[in-house]
């Protein structure tokens, strides 16, 4: 078979990296140096020159989004489909793991996912319950604390408190935790993890399993994983398993979240003989940045070491303003933005990034004042924050009339027809769709009697037609979709506006989980757009991404049988 395709423009240290014969491989890749290019490739030569079968590797990333990239480029390498493959996030390769063993994990069939809100409020509950004050301790902190606790691989059991008031205190709350969510079969995400290793540490059949299955696994963005990601890695592997790291030391940026870049140091001696491959040639940046990069970071003595180099030509300098404080430093901002259009620049071109969003409002009024356009991105303008927060509170305090009532209730587990639980399909329903229909009770008769109204459904895409693992929570979209016709038709003639927002994958928490491709998945934020975009429109549904959108609906009007066959595929189902 000719597998030069594979090969093919790929730098020297890129090409040794995928053709590397040793069994353990660290890949420095510095920023720009094509790292996914090489795990996609390496994962080609696997399969292609080497014959590895696509189901006995896995692939690790740290996003949906990353995990989805990935698998397209690799099938776009191979010209077909990986099927039966593990190509995903911690989190999402723990809940397959624990759906598959969940007898071994102690969890039910059933067992439910809650999302940081939902952590939250069960922290707080608990927290009144011990007859702690919030103001000294704060849920929000012992829910962090939780977390990192569980970061750390260890249970209420193994918190030593030395003595500590504090660490006393919250460990109760956490013990009371672990109850509650044992007792009502709940996983929060750092317990995806968690439950996951301890099952591989306990027992035999999941750890042979996994262990005689998976000849190669593949880590991405390395130099972020946290000890309880790394114990659940050096578990998985067997003395026989192809281990690949690719990460970067000269970026670990969120040790704040318990990364730990130690782990990348470490690696060669807990992987014993692994070779180490530096990507040093960026394709992104010039050599000015790349110099200031290099002087910048090599202050740090406890790097492995590299040093990124570019065929680009020099670009331009580097300028440094010192300003005196933030008036001054968002007036510089906006004076080269004016230089920048003087000498035929667009300001499509430009774009000025800060660290946090109460640093915006400096550089919004001295965008104002020179009379530059702009848009914020992630968020909403400074005063129109303001503004909102100002309406709000002037409602409140004068006791004014409800306006527009958005009902987001939901609840989603990816369940199947191989999984049918009555229990949980009977939750879904309760929450999704008669979570709305109480919130209706109580909203309908008051805009009513005043004329008027907003009300705003949330459904989903997935109410168009069956989705792969949607059996609980598509039907209840489904139902919502219905009812917000209904709604339309009988109380529009009174004056009240209904809405009904049908999304597709959105990045999420809760879509981190799904163990299947989700085309066309956009993040957070270009969702959040959407619907503020929608709301302020006449239209009775805002449904998003377009393509998705468009190709779902066309599908409803086909044969089944031709829909479930491209269902299937566009799902890699």
């Amino acid at each position: 078979m000719d597998v030069s395709h594979i090969l093919e423009n790929l730098n020297k240290a890129q090409r040794n990296a995928v053709t590397s014969e040793k069994q353990h491989l660290l890949v420095l890749a510095g920023a720009g140096s094509g790292k996914t290019r090489v795990l996609v490739h390496k994962i080609a030569w696997e399969v292609e020159a080497l014959g590895t079968n696509s189901s006995a590797i896995m692939a690790v990333t740290f996003t949906n989004k990353a995990a989805n990239e990935m698998r397209s480029r690799i099938e776009s390498l191979l010209q077909g489909p990986i099927l039966d493959s593990w190509v995903g996030t911690f989190h999402g390769l723990s809940h397959k793991l624990l759906k598959r063993f969940h007898k071994e994990a102690g969890l039910s069939s059933g067992f439910t996912i809650i999302d940081s809100d939902d952590q939250l409020r069960i922290v707080k509950r608990i927290s009144k319950e011990l007859n702690l004050d919030e103001a000294t301790w704060p849920s929000r902190q012992s829910q962090w604390q939780i977390n990192a606790w569980k970061d750390e691989g260890l249970r209420s059991k193994n918190v030593d408190d030395n003595g500590d008031f504090y660490t006393e205190t919250v460990n109760k709350v956490y013990k009371e935790y672990e109850e509650v969510c044992k007792r009502d079969n709940l996983v929060d995400f750092g317990e995806l993890l968690l439950k996951s290793y301890e099952t591989l540490i306990s027992s035999t059949t999941v750890k042979t399993f996994f262990r005689s299955r998976f000849k190669s696994i593949l880590i991405d963005e390395f130099q972020d994983t946290n000890t309880i990601q790394y114990k659940w890695l050096q578990e998985i592997a067997s003395e026989k398993t192809n281990v690949t790291a690719v990460g970067d030391d000269d970026q670990s940026i969120y040790g704040w979240r318990g990364a730990k870049v130690e782990h990348v140091n470490s690696f060669t001696e807990d992987f014993k003989d692994a070779e180490v491959v530096r990507l040093e040639q960026n394709y992104r940046s010039t050599n000015i940045i790349l110099n200031a990069a290099n002087a910048l970071i090599d202050n740090n003595k406890d790097r492995l070491g590299k040093n990124l180099w570019t065929e680009k030509l020099e670009g331009e300098q580097i300028v440094l303003y010192q300003a005196y404080n933030e008036q001054d430093e968002a007036r510089f901002v906006a004076d080269v933005l004016k230089d920048w259009m003087e000498k035929g620049g667009t300001y499509e071109e430009t774009a000025v990034l800060y660290r946090s969003n109460a640093q915006s409002r400096a550089i919004e009024e001295a965008l104002l004042r020179s009379s530059i356009p702009y848009r914020i991105y992630g968020g909403v303008r400074f005063y129109e924050r303001l503004e909102i927060k100002n309406a709000v509170e002037k409602s409140i305090k004068s006791g004014g009339n409800i306006d527009c009532a958005v009902l987001n209730a939901g609840k989603y587990l990816p369940l199947g027809g191989l999984e049918l639980n009555s229990e949980e399909f009977y939750g879904h329903m309760m929450v999704n769709y008669m979570g709305v229909i109480h919130s209706l009770d109580s909203i309908i008769p008051k805009f009513i009697g005043l004329q008027r109204g907003h009300i705003v459904i949330m459904g989903s895409t997935a109410g168009y037609g069956g989705l792969p693992r949607s059996a609980a929570y598509g039907p209840t979209k489904a139902a919502l979709s219905n009812l917000a016709e209904a709604l339309h038709i009988d109380l529009t003639p009174l004056g009240i506006k209904v809405q009904i927002i049908s999304p597709g994958f959105v990045e999420t928490e809760a879509t981190a989980i799904n163990d299947f491709k989700m085309p066309q998945i956009i993040p957070a934020s270009k969702a959040a757009n959407n619907i503020i975009k929608g709301l302020k429109s006449n239209k009775f549904e805002i449904c998003f991404p377009t393509g998705f959108v468009i190709i779902m609906k066309f599908l409803r009007i086909l044969p089944k049988r031709i829909y479930f066959k491209v269902v299937r595929w566009i799902t890699n189902r």
